[in-house]
């Protein structure tokens, strides 16, 4: 009896697809059940190459001053960031559950005494009526205070739970990099053969190159990130000394915590612009918070500074490369190097322009809240100004900035030449906001857009005249705004 060939073939090749489906199988099960193993060390790993690569010249001289003692040089440096990184964490623990301690000591047995209200909080607009009749039932009753808010302190406690169990998990990941990065560092001779072996393999005879790039790269990407949280933090923390913040040196380490893992400043300063403004004067509290957003868009002017040391890349590349630019409201305002930069200039300006009025005001007898509250609005307007990127958005900065000066013009109304020059400049300027608008209205109605980038694209296509001539308007109204020769 003879048998088909055919079927004979396809018989050892069902049984050997089946034999490779099940060896494929157990693999990726293999695969899975590895990966899980060792999904919990991961990022330990990931991170300690990294501090191992950014500490690493620190490493090289510490072997040198211990005449080439690689353990001892790696233990002595995993043990110094070990301490640098526990001995702060462990004393802001210990503050912290001190004064809940305390509070919750001193609530229980009414021996906190709350301030009644002042008298500017219920002159706040919108909420200042909330504010006042709340901390009134805080300060009469505070139980009931409490029972009122109990379901929103229940979802306050449990997220607070959970970015405490997060912060510790992440502590103790860093404190596992550390140890790693140790260890990685004892063997960085062995590291770096494997390192330059594998980028050969990679790119070629240009592996070398490749290897030497990526160290010089994440060194200095450490040097900056680490650079900036502590300038911050410095600043900061002479901020908060110069405007009588209780625990200063408390703040300025919670802002170096929050810039180092790149959150930023900002979570930490703006309570205590707040707290500023509602215990402290109001200029000193505008001084403030000017300051406190000079610090937090800082880091976008040093960070690429910072970065570009070492790394044979040209800064404008590393400028460009830092944070990429963003935009908001369909377009009307974007945030870019360009305008992050001049946010810098501008604060700058008001920071010090506050400073230097301060005895001028005090010497004439007009040392009023008002100022810097005029102050800070025109600010806003120019920072307005500097991420607008169409024609209603300019225009909105603009006027923002415009109105606010009007007042700033004409603060002193005893005197006749600042009621005059206030006139002046209001009538001008309204006169150059009816060219600006003109001029905008030509321009929407001719190219169809009030976008930056679009009018742009509508004058490449061809000069039309209903833009040339819109163009020509809003020049004259914003050389009106600043006052230019001739106008």
């Amino acid at each position: 009896m003879s048998t088909n060939p055919l079927a004979s073939l396809r018989d050892e090749w069902s049984g050997k697809a089946a034999e490779t489906a099940i060896r494929l199988g157990v693999l990726a099960i293999l695969l899975v059940w590895c990966f899980q193993i060792l999904q919990p060390f991961i990022l330990p790993f990931l991170w300690a190459v990294i501090i191992a690569v950014a500490i690493y010249p620190l490493y090289v001289s510490l072997v040198n001053v211990l005449q080439g003692r690689t353990a001892i040089a790696a233990a002595l440096i995993t043990v110094g960031f070990l301490v640098i990184l526990m001995v702060p964490t462990v004393m802001l623990t210990k503050h912290l559950v001190a004064n809940v301690a305390a509070l919750a000591d001193g609530i229980r047995q009414g021996r906190i005494e709350i301030p009644p209200p002042p008298d500017a909080v219920r002159a706040w607009p919108l909420i200042g009526d909330a504010v006042a009749n709340a901390w009134n039932l805080v300060l009469t009753n505070f139980v009931e205070a409490l029972r009122l808010v109990e379901p929103q302190l229940k979802v306050l406690g449990l997220w607070l739970l959970s970015v405490a169990a997060k912060a510790g998990v992440g502590l103790l990941v860093f404190v596992a990099a550390f140890v790693i990065a140790g260890i990685l560092l004892a063997n960085s001779a062995q590291g770096h053969r494997l390192a330059y072996r594998v980028s050969r393999r990679l790119v070629g005879e240009r592996g070398d190159k490749f290897a030497d790039l990526a160290g010089a790269t994440i060194r200095s990407v450490a040097r900056g990130v680490l650079g900036v949280a502590v300038i911050q933090a410095l600043l900061a923390g002479l901020g908060f000394m110069a405007a009588g913040v209780p625990g200063a040196g408390i703040w300025a380490l919670l802002c170096l915590i929050s810039a180092v893992v790149q959150i930023g400043v900002g979570p930490i300063v703006i309570p205590v612009v707040i707290y500023v403004f509602v215990t402290g004067d109001t200029v000193i509290a505008v001084v403030f918070l000017v300051w406190n957003a000079l610090i937090m868009v800082l880091d976008n002017i040093l960070k690429p500074l910072l970065i570009g040391r070492g790394v044979d890349v040209p800064m404008i590349v590393i400028f460009v490369g830092a944070k990429s630019s963003a935009d908001v409201f369909d377009g009307a305002f974007v945030d870019d190097t360009f305008a992050r930069f001049m946010k810098v200039l501008v604060l700058l300006g008001s920071l010090v322009s506050l400073l230097l009025s301060r005895d001028f005001l005090k010497r004439e007898g007009i040392d009023q809240f008002e100022y810097p509250v005029l102050i800070l609005l025109s600010t806003l307007g120019m920072l307005l100004l500097t991420s607008a990127n169409s024609l209603i958005s300019l225009y909105l900065g603009l006027e923002l900035m415009s109105l606010a000066l009007y007042v700033v013009a004409a603060f002193h109304r005893d005197n006749l030449k600042a009621s005059e020059a206030g006139l002046k400049y209001f009538v001008l300027g309204a006169l150059s906001s009816g060219m600006l608008l003109y001029g905008a209205s030509l321009i929407y109605g001719y190219a169809g857009t009030v976008q930056f980038d679009g009018i742009a694209k509508a004058l490449k296509a061809g000069p039309q005249i209903g833009v040339v001539f819109g163009l020509v308007f809003l020049m004259a109204g914003l050389a009106f705004k600043m006052s230019t020769v001739p106008f």
